[in-house]
């Protein structure tokens, strides 16, 4: 866009012409003398901000006006009869999708996460996805989340499965999947890619509130999860289940009567507590460890534990052993 320098010249009749800068410059003595007063109202450095008042004068607006009666009597259709337009189901749709659009988000990430955590595909997985979805056609329905953006989302997501289940570690695939994930979240609440004007940072730096507001509803829903849902009732049971019987032993397992007392519960809980081994198996969180020399089936306290990793058990409960990673 042309920058432009502009000059408010009032005659002496009161009449004003507004005169670029460049011909202002170049106006002779003669044609300024029909001035009575000169003025800039714009310079070139400067952006342009006016009141309603100033649009008026400098001829942008036609008219200020307070109420709708003022714009039909302006209009010269004063005493029309006005039919104002509701909006429709879709639109409120939309609206009401933006407005609990990083909620959607942060239940869908967090259950998305869940489904990580836990053996097979379920009710977290599917769940978490169908937010997630609902979240993008949300902004897609508002004009703002383009069909590359959704997909750059379960791009990021597969990175992260790939990184998770492939190659253990963090890696290429892990920085990867994130990026793809925080990039397609800000991308598709915006019509720009870079920021470069003044409104655009603006829409950016609330852009960044908002995923900031989800990431950290993420990471303290998360940690949450990891302690408390499988205390649960019900969802604990999809989340920790009980491995099924193998041919490794269990807490339970040695020779003694089917259905021991509570004592020799205790006393076998009191014998497994802080005992140190090392993950057999990736621990997601099921799997199996080995405690000097014997495997058992074992569950982890929340976090995923790799193969080789120490671990420290930390709760026993029935045929359930809870381990934790040891520092």
């Amino acid at each position: 866009m042309e920058d432009y320098e502009v000059y408010e010249c009032v005659t002496a009749d009161g009449k004003a012409e507004y005169v670029k800068g460049q011909d202002f410059d170049h106006l002779t003595p003669a044609e300024r003398e029909r001035f009575a007063t000169t003025k800039r109202i714009i310079d070139n450095r400067t952006l342009l901000t006016m009141t309603d008042t100033e649009a008026q004068r400098y001829g942008f607006s036609q008219k200020s006006v307070r109420t709708l009666d003022e714009v039909l009597e302006h209009y010269g259709m004063a005493g029309r009869e006005v039919v104002e337009l509701p909006m429709n189901w879709s639109e409120s749709l939309v609206r009401t999708l933006d407005v609990i659009g990083p909620l959607l988000l942060t239940l869908g990430i967090l259950g998305i996460i869940i489904e990580l955590k836990t053996p097979g595909f379920g009710v977290f997985g599917l769940a978490g996805l169908a937010l997630v979805t609902v979240f993008f056609l949300g902004k897609h329905a508002a004009g703002l989340a383009e069909t590359w953006e959704i997909l750059l989302f379960f791009a990021g997501v597969a990175l992260l499965a790939v990184e998770i289940f492939v190659l253990p570690g963090f890696g290429i695939a892990g920085v990867g999947g994130l990026l793809c994930i925080v990039a397609s979240i800000l991308l598709s609440a915006q019509k720009f890619v870079v920021p470069d004007k003044p409104w655009e940072w603006e829409q950016f730096n609330w852009n960044l509130t908002q995923l900031g507001i989800v990431c950290i509803g993420v990471f303290v829903g998360a940690i949450l999860v990891g302690k408390y849902l499988h205390k649960a009732p019900y969802l604990g049971k999809l989340v920790l289940a009980t491995p099924p019987p193998s041919t490794t032993r269990t807490a339970v397992s040695e020779a003694v009567s089917p259905m021991p007392s509570a004592e020799e519960e205790a006393k076998r809980a009191d014998a497994l507590l802080g005992r140190r081994g090392q993950a057999l198996t990736l621990l997601r969180p099921a799997g199996t460890a080995e405690f000097d020399g014997e495997p058992l089936d074992v569950v982890s306290e929340g976090d995923f534990i790799r193969p080789g990793e120490s671990v420290v058990i930390a709760e026993v409960r029935g045929n359930r052993i809870v381990v934790r990673r040891t520092p």
